[in-house]
């Protein structure tokens, strides 16, 4: 089986706009915005680059090409398994890291606690490429702190082998579970398993209503008894080698599943109650050491042949209609990665109040602690 090299950890956020199109890939383009900030124009390149990053989310051949481009910068990427788990690190003091990739929803986090340096869009050359819908973020309106890098949604995929009929609903996913008690697989986030859990019961991905909420736990903790793993790394190598029956997760990981040779048997379901739509971000931290480093890496990223190359690899979706040319192996055909119109409209952002955030975060310690 060749190896699957779709991201495999947690995220998620999207703006929230009135109009979705397949696939952003006939969106228009638009410039930087104006009044953006500068500063770092006419200062020298640094020697160094210090990317922290979600594990396998970044193309190694990009990384290479990057590198040939500035042969004396020496490029060094750290991983983590969660927005969380990076805001903790960067908050509790972690020094040196230039670049982070937060999903919408820690960007916006991020920017109020101070911690995005303002990006010097005279620096990136490459962001006319993006389609225009991702430039008008609720999390990062004009891009002033971030720059989209993927988006996709949430659901979860099957085993036809194993599930003998067809599952579409979440309410597949947690009434079908008393069958396949201990293959099943929910990630390891707040956020997505609740959302998902609302979702189930008829609520909105985001209630914050103590009552929705509280039916929401119940809901967990009666389906925990049946989950074998809480993972949002190893899921894609579950679910591929058949040793659980079902699992919540990402498309692009997915995806990346059924582009092994042979495919397995499996099926990637966006649920008919709805579910979430999330994009990542490129954004440099207030301390980074080596900014003008920072900004030269996240322009060649911009470059359309780059930002296609990324696709191949990630099997996620980019938010640049200019890269289509250069995605192969029929993933912007695939409705796995570009939903159908009708599929984005039943999707939400992750944008939970802060008191549905801190509700969400006890509800999960709970669940996994069950």
């Amino acid at each position: 089986m060749n190896e699957i090299n779709a991201r495999g950890l947690s995220r998620r956020d999207f703006l929230a706009l009135s109009a979705m199109t397949t696939g952003g890939l006939v969106l228009a383009a638009c410039g930087a915005p104006s009044g953006a900030p500068a500063g770092l124009t006419g200062k020298p390149i640094e020697n160094a680059l210090n990317i922290y990053n979600w594990s396998q989310y970044l193309n190694p051949d990009t990384l290479t090409q990057f590198k040939a481009a500035h042969p004396s910068m020496v490029v060094k990427q750290d991983t983590y398994a969660s927005n969380e788990d990076m805001l903790a690190k960067i908050e509790a003091g972690a020094k040196g890291y230039d670049i982070v990739v937060p999903t919408g929803y820690m960007v916006k986090i991020m920017i109020e606690k101070k911690l995005l340096f303002p990006l010097d869009h005279s620096l990136l050359t490459n962001y006319g490429h993006i389609d225009a819908r991702f430039t008008q973020s609720g999390y990062d309106y004009g891009n002033k702190y971030s720059v989209p890098k993927d988006w996709g949604t949430t659901g979860f995929g099957y085993r036809k082998d194993k599930v003998k009929q067809s599952m579409t609903s979440l309410k597949d996913f947690f009434e079908m579970a008393p069958s396949f008690s201990g293959k099943i697989s929910v990630l390891d986030g707040a956020n997505e398993v609740i959302g998902s859990t609302l979702k189930y019961l008829g609520h909105s991905y985001n209630s914050d209503k103590d009552q929705e909420l509280s039916a929401a736990r119940d809901s967990l903790l009666k389906l925990k008894r049946h989950v074998g793993h809480i993972d949002s790394a190893n899921y894609k190598t579950l679910i591929a080698n058949g040793d659980i029956a079902y699992a919540m997760g990402w498309n692009g990981d997915f995806a990346a599943v059924l582009a092994n040779t042979p495919a397995p048997p499996v099926q990637y379901v966006i649920p008919v109650e709805g579910s979430e739509y999330w994009v990542d971000t490129w954004a440099v931290l207030k301390t980074a050491p080596n900014p003008v480093a920072a900004h030269a890496f996240i322009n060649f990223i911009l470059d359309p042949k780059i930002e296609g190359q990324e696709a191949n690899y990630t099997y996620y979706a980019n938010p640049e209609a200019d890269a289509a040319q250069f995605i192969t192996n029929g993933i912007t055909k695939d409705p796995t990665v570009y939903p159908p119109q009708v599929e984005l409209d039943k999707l939400e952002s992750n944008t939970p109040t802060p008191k549905g955030q801190r509700s969400r975060d006890q509800i999960f310690a709970e669940f996994k602690a069950a």
